[in-house]
């Protein structure tokens, strides 16, 4: 049987015998010594708390809670803390659950209490960190200074049973950290630490965020920044000694609220979920036959692109290679030979990469590269060198790869599908004229200005002939025969009008169909219909 069919096993059989789970808890002396101290009912916790963590503990075996993160307990914690409860008591009244839970040894192989153990060690852990976070905060300025190192060796003392790096520091000195700390750093006290990092950052290696002021080590700024900008959280990279391996961690540092400007830190090993997230990243924006990042990826990073361009920074362009006559490459070679030319050319491409440019797949036949920070006439020499590249790669004795290459600049008014739909329209006028050439859009983009103008200047006359009440000429087809009528405007926007027309030739229009306005002067226009 399968681990987690097991564990839900176990999670229903404690469901089944949760009251008495709940009276061996309560029956424990040592709970109950502790209740009474601290004057709470047990009766009230019983209801309020204990049969919430034995649910939380249920629900963990199940799935369906974070192991390490019981709520109710934390706020428990959180009320006996006021009380100024020891840790030797939070630990006793964990261990009372512990010893109500492995009370059924006779059900459990030794693979079951293995896996228990495990996961309510886990669980301890949770409660101990949260517990030791709850003393960190607390105000050791208060403390009278005879009792100052009592209380740091037993904050020590939680603090070593830690996984996750904890120190505290004021001016950029450290002054209470834990185990964890130092073997990460390979060093085995706060002394030696200071003594080989006498730079308090001195052991991370890059930072994501504030870079700039990392860099130059304005570290006051720095911590400012991420606590105002980023609720204390940065994500790190250093060499863990310990594991002797580079690890990315999740910094989050707080400011205590003692006036006297320090600070708490807590760093959490992240490299197996940053490697989980890296790997589905790649799976999602990877082709999976080139190796090269897909449609998905370009058009994240055109939105990236469109953003920047937003601020009126550098030119780019869009170039659109179309491999000619894939299919026939397939038909009379086979797929294999077919795939390997997508590959070959691939390969080829991203060896001339640069950090200006991004190439990717984005269709079978079809491969997309951002130009960065370009001029047309840099893109053309691109398009045309990516040309000869093409035809150096060879399917047959005696026959080369060609390609269609569209040449697209980017305007302000743009996004990745009108600029896809005019590379589309640049390589069908290619292979119309044979193909393996590259053309641009500059022919286009004047086509299309000219007929914004014509198209501005329509609606600029059809407000004058609304406003004058003066009538078009509109003609439109049933059956081939032409209907004409007298067209009254009766509204005007921006880019359409409403107008009525004869009946019987309105009778015979539906959505989208086409009519012909007719001017004065040509040109005359083709509309269609939106709306009736």
């Amino acid at each position: 049987m399968k681990q987690k069919e097991r564990l839900i096993e176990i999670a229903d059989f404690l469901d089944l015998h949760k009251d008495a789970i709940l009276k061996k808890w309560m029956a424990k002396t040592k709970m109950s010594n502790i209740l009474v101290k601290y004057r709470i009912d047990s009766s009230a916790f019983k209801k309020s708390v204990a049969i919430h963590i034995v649910d939380y503990f249920i629900d963990s075996l199940r799935g369906k809670q974070q192991i390490g993160q019981c709520p109710i307990m934390n706020r428990f914690i959180d009320f006996m803390f006021e009380k100024k409860v020891k840790i030797d008591e939070i630990y006793l009244l964990c261990m009372g659950f512990r010893y109500s839970l492995f009370s059924y040894r006779s059900v459990y192989d030794k693979n079951d209490t293995d896996i228990l153990n495990e996961i309510f060690d886990l669980n301890l852990a949770g409660v101990l960190k949260y517990f030791a976070e709850k003393i960190m905060q607390s105000n050791l300025q208060q403390q009278l200074e005879k009792d100052l190192n009592n209380h740091i060796t037993r904050l020590q003392t939680v603090l070593d049973l830690q996984e996750n790096i904890i120190f505290k520091f004021k001016n950029d000195n450290i002054y209470l950290a834990n185990q964890a700390l130092f073997k990460a750093t390979g060093v085995s006290s706060l002394e030696e630490f200071v003594h080989k990092y006498p730079d308090i950052w001195g052991f991370i290696e890059n930072v994501n965020s504030f870079e700039e002021l990392f860099r130059r080590k304005n570290y006051g700024q720095w911590l400012d920044r991420i606590i105002e900008k980023r609720e204390g959280r940065c994500e790190v990279s250093l060499f863990d000694h310990f594991l002797n391996r580079s690890a990315v961690m999740q910094m989050r540092v707080e400011r205590l609220p003692n006036g006297q400007n320090e600070y708490i830190a807590v760093f959490h090993d992240i490299t197996e979920q940053r490697k989980e997230v890296q790997t589905l990243s790649q799976m999602i924006y990877t082709d999976t036959l080139t190796g090269v990042p897909n449609r998905r990826k370009l058009v994240e990073m055109f939105a990236g692109y469109l953003d920047r361009d937003e601020k009126k920074e550098k030119q780019f362009f869009l170039i659109v290679v179309d491999i000619h006559d894939l299919a026939r490459i397939n038909e009379i070679s086979g797929r294999n030979t077919g795939d390997i030319v997508l590959k070959s050319f691939a390969e080829s491409m991203m060896q001339k990469l640069n950090d200006h440019t991004f190439f990717s797949r984005i269709d079978g036949d079809r491969f997309a590269i951002l130009l960065d920070s370009c001029t047309l006439g840099k893109a053309r020499e691109f398009a045309k060198s990516t040309l000869a590249q093409l035809h150096f790669i060879h399917y047959s004795e005696n026959a080369y790869v060609k390609g269609n290459i569209a040449i697209v600049s980017f305007q302000e008014s743009d996004d990745v599908k009108t600029m896809m739909q005019r590379a589309d329209r640049l390589i069908r006028t290619i292979k119309k004229k044979g193909g393996d050439a590259f053309m641009d859009d500059t022919l286009i983009l004047e086509e299309e200005k000219k007929i914004k103008e014509a198209q501005a200047n329509f609606f600029h006359t059809c407000q004058l002939y609304a406003k004058e009440r003066k009538p078009l000429e509109i003609v439109n087809y049933y059956m081939e025969v032409p209907i004409q009528s007298e067209g009254k405007i009766l509204k005007v926007n921006e880019n359409s009008f409403w107008v009525q027309i004869r009946k019987i030739g309105a009778h015979v229009l539906c959505r989208n169909c086409e009519v012909y306005v007719k001017m004065e002067e040509k040109k005359h226009f083709i509309c269609k219909i939106k709306k009736m």
